[in-house]
């Protein structure tokens, strides 16, 4: 029997799309961004970044779906960058879902 290792997460894989308004609008009315931040989002991701950062020899992995776009190239990236299995992430043609 092969002995298990780690964390797996599975779940929602999703970009956070952070707006820097001037204002909150009234209803019908406009407002000026001044900036935008994508962050990774979802509790999943969140949890394993954490878990990474308090213990760094901890095997974490990730499991979920992504688009083939920048947003899932982002979630990619920032899991590497935590030393985060990716394997079982899958990248389909769709976009990545986003808040």
């Amino acid at each position: 029997m092969q002995q298990r290792n780690g964390i797996l997460a599975i779940g929602n894989l999703l970009v956070d799309r952070a707006l820097l308004i001037s204002d909150y609008p009234q209803e019908s009315m406009l407002a000026t961004i001044s900036n935008m931040e994508l962050h990774c989002g979802g509790g999943y991701t969140n949890v394993l970044f954490n878990l990474a950062k308090l213990d760094p020899h901890l095997p974490l992995f990730l499991a979920g779906a992504i688009g083939q776009d920048g947003e899932g190239q982002l979630i990619l990236q920032q899991a590497k960058q935590h030393h985060i299995n990716v394997d079982n992430v899958v990248q389909l043609a769709l976009p990545t879902s986003f808040t």
